[in-house]
């Protein structure tokens, strides 16, 4: 008999808070995951929906993690991938490529939000991501453990105005 999945929590990746060259701890963010996964924050419902940017620092880390942890997870989390614009991987080294590629292959859905580059597609995503998100994990640097926070408390991506 198949378990249906219950309604939970939606959390993002964001990977704003590791700086650039640096690589995420895999072991500790693993564990983070699988915590969101198994006993969620706050005592409120589980993290059944997953979404990430498809960014090369970290992002691409965070996916394949989740996507390792789906069959282990007492009820299997959707990943969702947003991609800014439709060539966001181009100018990608072939192994980082192979990996985004991979990636959305897996995942359970892909959302392009426009097909051409400009200079604020990234904070589009961004904002259309958090919108969605009842939670943030920030990826950060090596050194520190993955953060998560409500969104509703996030400013970083409010809109202007």
């Amino acid at each position: 008999m198949e378990m249906t999945s219950p309604v939970g929590r939606t959390c993002c990746f964001s990977p704003h808070f590791l700086p650039p060259g640096h690589t995420v701890d895999r072991r500790a963010l693993e564990s983070r995951i699988r915590q969101l996964l198994e006993s969620p924050p706050a005592s409120g419902p589980p993290v059944t929906r997953f979404l990430c940017g498809m960014e090369k620092n970290g992002d691409l880390d965070a996916a394949e993690i989740l996507l390792h942890l789906k069959d282990t997870a007492p009820f299997p989390p959707r990943l969702e991938c947003f991609l800014p614009y439709e060539e966001q991987a181009a100018h990608w080294d072939e192994p980082t490529r192979e990996r985004y590629f991979s990636i959305l292959a897996r995942c359970d859905e892909v959302h392009l939000l426009q097909t051409r580059y400009t200079p604020d597609c990234r904070r589009r995503r961004d904002r259309c991501m958090t919108r969605q998100s009842d939670l943030l994990l920030f990826l950060t640097a090596e050194d520190r453990p993955p953060i998560t926070a409500p969104a509703g408390n996030l400013l970083l991506f409010a809109p202007a105005g």
